[in-house]
């Protein structure tokens, strides 16, 4: 055996110090029964067979040691485990139970019982299980290595601590024994200790080989100094193993940053340097070779110092002089440029993609518009080349040019208008239809949607194959208001090439956005498993995009159990990426990948402030808030899918007994052929194997007869019959609030859901924190006129219903802040709020909302407050219109006809591609989607 240095034990008995011994108390029993050596040797190979995935040789070892001991517990317990591979769950545990009466003292029985329900991800009772048989036998070291396993999936992080020091004080000759130990220690915050443990690790072996796995615990080592604060030990530490780390980017990377964080800027310099020129296209570099300068590479405003802008273009000019055929620092110069330097630069940006034909060009150009003059100027400069390439055949006309060098910021190799021209330096044919579609773009992206379909229809026109035509003219009549016309456009681009999947899926989604479902269906489809339904195809590739666009489309058709069962599968989606993370927990100590491993648990406990889950938990809340709203909305839902909708009682019941019959004959015939039916039936019942292999081998997945199973509930009646619509909307709501707190729609669902509950103090505080985020935001504002008419309505409450003075009183602080100035008149407010936003239609509704709620007898003056909002908003938006247009057509809400008529009208000329504000025939079928963006926290 190796000799194990003092300072090893040392440090064993410093560790094993901690401990909490009450975890694995011995039992006063004594040992189970053993079997004599003939059965022993059978239990060996019952094991043997289990773990082969032999089961039904398993299945049969195990009669033949119960037919001698029908009460061994431990082979009652493993026959169990085996008929849990074999899918018969019931049966499974019925033997483990019994396994474990008739042997309370076997740390197998317990064993056993843990893995059972680990295999069903009821992991809290596995930890009880493992625990268990550690009182019976506390040195078991795969026992407690499950157990280690389920307690960092759990980030039970305490006990994984002690349960990796118990088995580093076992076999602290094992690497895997110092790796967990020092990753506990790392999870808890205790860092100083992780990296002692790392460093005694280090000593007790006394050469490490220069491969990946040593390159990769040294830099996780680097990682726990710098996360542990010990920002010199970790720059001398980086120094010291340079030549022992394979991974030269990264030790770069790592020591550049350090270098930032410590202010060594000089250093810094070199090392983003050498980084910049080894990969000229990573952002994050010249983002961190700028601070290295002292320039601030945010700043990209107008008023931003002249010298500033100059240092910045200088160091961009120089990364290109290194990097000639860079795209990057080209590109970066955009950002802080201005006025005329911005167009001079932009006219040598274009050409080079424009004559390549680069579709993604406009996209790269888009943060741009944030900035209004550089928006027009983009615009006048495409414009110009069209105009060029139409007199001239040329980017520019004859004698003018486009020295960007001049500015200092370098227009890249190539990039110039003339640079890369065809013969005579005229542009090839094909760069006008470039330059039409980015210019479509480009007015597109300013809703000026007339005028993008007119560049667009040119370029069809010069180039009707060109895929990317027919997508973006989608794009511009979905951003118009014309979703079916969208949905056929982007279908006609599919059809030029079935073959491509990013064209299946876009169509796919416009279909939806239309609300052509069955279309929508038949489309996906064609990129389905052969055999396969689309759904369940889609929910094996997780495919959340598809479900929650599916999700809202049937809400949109008022079918919310359909769209409950999409959000749910989104949810449940998030528990199986999170369940995936337990294969990993073993791999990736052992084969030292720790950096990436701590990453994927911090990613793991975050993984719903995930955009997808964020857009299914407020549908799912809204859904449940409509049905704690709506008590029938369940059963008229029931009724329609069956298509008992208007019926009388008598067509009723003949409808439900055809049905009925219709269902039996369906199950006698099993699905299809029904003499197929039949047999299966039949085979079923008389336990037929032989479809089982005849050695007795193969995985459950050989044993199953038949493919997926038949989902009960395809309408997703039983969620819409759940008995707590509010408790279920809560479910969804906790991981918002715990994980996108900086998200406005986390605290108005959380608002909403608490105003049906009656809870003041909880609605107060989801307004206080919407606040910090918006206060200026529409739906908040609507939701504090909610507020101080609950509030109005408590403190005129008596008796019982009273509310404690201290809670008003607290409400009464809260909204002094939130109202300002006019605490004391709401009313005063809110009309203050809307002359404020004059020019934002949904501030303006918002407004006359909370108008409304404050005072019924203010219906006038809150309808003149929308009625001739469209003429005077700056930015109008076909959703925004039709929300205002219901809230005044909606007799429960401004309930002005004539208002609602005249406002319909206006929106007809300012929005004329609008389906919804066409023909009455057109516009009551045409459905309106309001894209709300949610953005991941960082």
């Amino acid at each position: 055996a190796a000799i194990v240095p003092l300072s090893v034990c040392a440090l064993v008995l410093r560790l094993v110090g901690s401990i909490h011994y009450t975890r694995v108390a011995k039992f006063t029993m004594a040992p189970s029964t053993p079997l004599p050596q003939k059965e022993n040797a059978l239990f060996r190979g019952l094991v043997k067979h289990y773990e082969q995935k032999q089961y039904k040789k398993a299945v049969k070892t195990a009669e033949q040691i119960l037919k001698k001991f029908p009460d061994h517990g431990e082979t009652l317990s493993m026959k169990g485990l085996v008929l849990n591979g074999m899918e018969r769950k019931e049966e499974a545990y019925e033997y483990v139970r019994r396994g474990l009466r008739n042997d309370l003292r076997s740390h197998v029985c317990w064993h056993v019982y843990g893995l059972l329900h680990r295999a069903d991800k009821n992991y809290e009772e596995a930890m009880k299980a493992y625990r268990n048989a550690l009182r019976i036998d506390k040195d078991n070291l795969q026992i407690l290595r499950d157990l280690s396993l389920l307690q960092i999936h759990m980030r039970d992080l305490d006990g994984f601590k002690d349960t990796r020091t118990h088995l580093f004080s076992i076999r602290p000759g094992i690497r895997m024994s110092w790796i967990g130990l020092a990753l506990a220690y790392h999870l808890l915050g205790e860092h100083q200790v992780a990296v002692e443990v790392i460093e005694e690790y280090e000593r007790t072996a006394h050469e490490f080989p220069v491969d990946p796995e040593h390159s990769e615990l040294l830099l996780y080592k680097n990682t726990v100094l710098v996360e542990g604060g010990m920002l010199e030990e970790a720059l001398a530490n980086l120094d010291k193993i340079k030549d022992r780390v394979l991974d030269k980017t990264g030790w770069r990377e790592a020591r550049g940053e350090l270098l930032l964080r410590l202010d060594r800027l000089s250093e810094a310099k070199d090392e983003f340097w050498g980084l910049l020129v080894a990969n000229p296209e990573h952002l994050g570099y010249y983002a961190q070779l700028q601070r290295a300068y002292g320039l601030d590479p945010v700043a990209n405003g107008p008023d931003v110092d002249g010298a500033v802008v100059e240092k910045r273009a200088k160091l961009l000019k120089a990364v290109q002089d290194k990097c000639p055929r860079a795209h990057a620092p080209v590109r970066l110069a955009l950002d802080f440029q201005h006025g005329d330097t911005f167009v001079r630069l932009l006219r040598a940006y274009l050409p080079k993609p424009l004559r390549k034909g680069v579709p993604s060009l406009h996209v790269s150009l888009a943060s741009l518009y944030a900035d209004k003059r550089k928006a027009q100027q983009i615009g006048e400069v495409a414009k110009s080349m069209l105009d060029n390439l139409r007199a001239h055949g040329t980017f520019e006309a004859p004698g003018d040019g486009a020295d960007a060098d001049a500015d200092g910021a370098g227009a890249g190799a190539g990039a110039g208008a003339g640079a890369g021209a065809g013969e005579g330096g005229r542009e090839k044919a094909t760069t006008v239809v470039w330059v039409l579609f980015f210019l479509a773009q480009h007015h597109d992206q300013l809703r000026e949607s007339a005028q993008a379909l007119t560049y667009i229809e040119e370029a069809i026109a010069h180039t009707p194959t060109l895929v990317d035509l027919y997508v973006a003219k989608g794009r511009i009549y979905k951003h118009a208001g014309d979703l079916a016309s969208a949905a056929r456009l982007v279908d006609e681009a599919r059809a030029l090439d079935t073959a491509d999947r990013y064209l299946n899926s876009k169509c796919t989604k416009y279909q939806l956005r239309a609300d052509e479902v069955e279309a929508a269906r038949k489309t996906v489809e064609m990129f389905a498993k052969e055999g396969d339904q689309e759904q369940d195809n889609l929910t094996e590739m997780q495919c959340m995009w598809y479900e929650t666009e599916i999700a809202f489309a049937y809400m949109r058709k008022q079918k919310r159990g359909r769209a409950l069962k999409m959000f749910h599968q989104v949810e449940k989606h998030m528990r199986d990426i999170n369940d995936d993370q337990f294969d990993f927990h073993i791999f990736c100590m052992r084969k030292m990948t720790l950096r990436e491993y701590v990453r994927l648990l911090r990613l793991s406990d975050s993984i719903r402030r995930n955009r997808y889950f964020l857009r299914a938990a407020r549908g799912a809340i809204e859904c449940y808030l409509h049905l704690h709203d709506n008590p029938t909305a369940a059963a008229a839902e029931a009724d329609a899918d069956a298509g008992l909708a208007g019926l009388s009682e008598k067509d009723r019941k003949k409808l439900l007994s055809k049905q009925r019959k219709e269902a039996a004959r369906k199950a006698a015939a099993g699905g299809g052929d029904g003499k197929l039916g039949a047999a299966a039936a039949a085979g079923a019942a008389a336990g037929d194997d032989k479809g089982q292999q005849a050695n007795g081998g193969g995985s459950d997945a050989a044993s199953k007869k038949g493919g997926k199973k038949e989902d009960p509930d395809p309408n997703g009646q039983a969620l819409l019959e759940t008995k707590d619509p509010l408790g279920d909307a809560i479910k969804f709501l906790e991981p918002m609030q715990r994980l996108a707190p900086t998200h406005m729609d986390t605290h108005l669902l959380a608002f909403d859901i608490y105003a049906r509950r009656g809870r003041l103090l909880l609605q107060l505080q989801a307004l206080v924190r919407g606040a910090r985020i918006d206060a200026t935001h529409p739906g908040l504002q609507v939701r504090v006129a909610r507020f101080v008419a609950a509030r109005d309505a408590a403190r005129a409450a008596k008796g019982e219903a009273a509310t404690p003075a201290v809670v008003l009183q607290l409400a009464d602080d809260e909204l002094s802040k939130l109202l300002g100035s006019h605490a004391a008149s709401p009313a005063a407010h809110f009309q203050a709020y809307a002359a404020q936003h004059d020019g934002s239609l949904p501030r303006l509704l918002a407004a006359a909302q909370a108008l409304l709620l404050l005072d019924p007898a203010a219906k006038a003056a809150a309808v003149k407050l929308v009625a001739e909002a469209a003429d005077r908003a700056l930015t109008v938006d076909v959703s925004t219109c039709v929300e205002v247009f219901k809230a005044l057509e909606d007799a429960a809400a401004l309930g002005s006809p004539d208002a609602a008529s005249k406002f319909r009208a206006r929106c007809a000329k300012l929005l004329p591609l609008s389906a919804f504000f066409g023909d009455g025939s057109r516009a009551a079928r045409a459905p309106v989607v309001k894209e709300v963006e949610v953005q991941e926290d960082a």
